[in-house]
């Protein structure tokens, strides 16, 4: 889309007395390269009738829109786009939009707008609007001009009824004219004193993500994508509620990383315990040399080499859980690497899998990003993932059987290529996008016990302090990383009964 071509007449709502909004408005059309012209709004201080409308303000905002079509139909524009004077463009804008095809019949286009039904996916960036809210960034077809101007009239002087908010009425032709929006936002409400409120307010987080009716949005990322929503696929096939796994079942450790196994013997003690219950596969990165028995007998063959931080170590994970899942009475799956060592009873695991409840927690990536910008540049950038549905995660995860298949149904390593270590963000935001309840299938507690530096780091675990072994016992994690053999580790069997 070329902006200026589609929206040749672009203009800003902006208030005389308001001439702070004025300069920080266009300092961001400037720095988006956007041409627009100022347009004088109506002030509510000299409303007399609000017409029906929820109060004198929102009358002045959707007289001024009314003037603005008058004006653009008087031009003759083909379209007109509406700014207002508290919009946030995103940072991207110009190549968003030049990835975006306008469907020839479109009549309302909303640059960012609050969904209230869910939208249909249309195209790359684009989705069919069902309906919407907010006036932030919209534009109007000259075909409709008149349309909408009629609808925002307002009811006469002592009619009964309300018309609300300009908003709501577009809201309401919708069904009539043919709606589109960008997916995601490329346009949004600032935070910032609102005229008509009096209070500081946006209906959107700082990535342009709705604050509210979040619920009708969810999986829907996952749509746009080219992968399954749960919201509409899975959870019309499967539980939404963790199955508890009747006896036997068995555990699947998936052991994917650099390096041999630490500690074999603690594994294979570990292991004896509970004979029968385990299911063991491995992948080996390019360039390891494998000695232990245990990693070099459970070689899945056939596996591309990975290599640790890469994408393709994702792959190799993905690959061992397909695997895995062929086992019909493996319920829970432990995601591994070959540094991680059990600090708990194999009975805790069978436990765990009794329950149908994995352990997996994680933290939003814009909250990551917000408190460290330098960890937060690790998730990839690309145009239709915002950090909103990105997750952060240690690579070790205990998951039910319900979650392995939700990880596996769809394939979107491809757009994790330029993270770094995605090993620890790509599991949880896939789930994200999807829309999958993880709530209800894991804890949001660690499977792993790690030292970790000021930086995020892992940190070997030389000796076993009393700190680090009251968080061993009496912690919820049954594996710890990094402990090295001058530990002693094996001298506390923590791993048997």
């Amino acid at each position: 889309m070329d902006f200026a071509k589609t929206f040749p007449m672009c203009v800003c709502i902006n208030l005389a007395r308001r001439q702070d909004r004025r300069f920080e408005a266009w300092a961001g059309f400037e720095d988006a390269g956007l041409a627009v012209e100022r347009f004088g709004a109506v002030d509510q201080r000299w409303v007399r009738d609000a017409r029906g409308y929820e109060s004198a303000g929102r009358y002045a905002l959707a007289l001024t829109d009314r003037l603005i079509l008058r004006e653009a139909e008087r031009r003759r524009a083909p379209a007109v786009m509406l700014l207002e004077d508290d919009v946030v463009l995103h940072r991207d804008l110009a190549a968003r939009l030049a990835g975006l095809e306008m469907p020839d019949d479109w009549g309302l286009f909303y640059l960012g707008c609050q969904h209230v039904r869910r939208p249909v996916p249309c195209g790359s960036g684009l989705v069919r609007v069902t309906g919407a809210l907010d006036t932030q960034a919209f534009a109007v077809s000259a075909r409709w001009y008149r349309r909408v101007r009629e609808a925002l009239r307002g009811t006469p002087r002592g009619a009964p009824g309300s018309t609300e908010a300009s908003d709501q009425i577009l809201l309401r032709l919708q069904s009539e004219i043919p709606t589109y929006a960008a997916w995601p936002n490329l346009a949004w409400q600032a935070v910032s004193p609102s005229d008509l409120l009096g209070v500081d307010y946006s209906n959107y987080h700082p990535t342009g993500d709705q604050r509210a009716n979040w619920h009708v949005l969810e999986g829907f990322p996952a749509e746009m994508l080219g992968a399954q929503s749960w919201h509409h696929t899975s959870r019309r096939t499967r539980p939404t509620a963790p199955v508890p796994s009747a006896p036997p079942g068995r555990v699947a450790l998936l052991f994917a990383g650099a390096g041999d196994l630490q500690h074999g013997d603690i594994w294979r003690e570990f292991l004896a315990a509970a004979p029968g219950r385990s299911l063991v596969l491995s992948a080996h990165s390019h360039g390891t040399h494998v000695q232990d028995p245990l990693l070099r007998e459970s070689l899945v063959p056939g596996l591309a080499p990975f290599r640790p931080g890469h994408i393709s170590t994702v792959r190799a994970r993905l690959a061992l859980l397909r695997r895995a899942l062929e086992d019909k009475d493996t319920a829970l799956f432990a995601l591994l690497t070959p540094d991680t060592v059990p600090v708990k009873p194999f009975r805790h695991l069978l436990r765990l899998m009794q329950s149908g409840v994995g352990l997996f927690e994680s933290e939003p990536a814009d909250e990551v990003a917000a408190r460290a910008p330098e960890r937060g540049d690790r998730f990839p950038r690309h145009p239709r993932i915002s950090l909103k549905y990105g997750r952060f995660h240690s690579d070790v995860l205990l998951i039910n059987r319900t979650t392995a298949e939700a990880l596996v149904e769809d394939d979107l390593t491809s757009l994790f290529e330029n993270a770094r270590h995605p090993e620890e963000i790509y599991e949880g935001s896939l789930l994200s996008l999807k829309g999958f309840p993880l709530e209800l299938h894991a804890a949001s507690l660690p499977a792993v016990f790690e030292q970790q530096g000021a930086a995020g780091q892992v940190l070997p675990v030389a000796a076993l302090t009393p700190p680090v072994l009251a968080s061993l016992t009496h912690g919820p994690a049954p594996f710890a990383r990094s402990v090295r053999s001058a530990a002693r580790l094996a001298d506390w069997r923590l791993h048997v009964d």
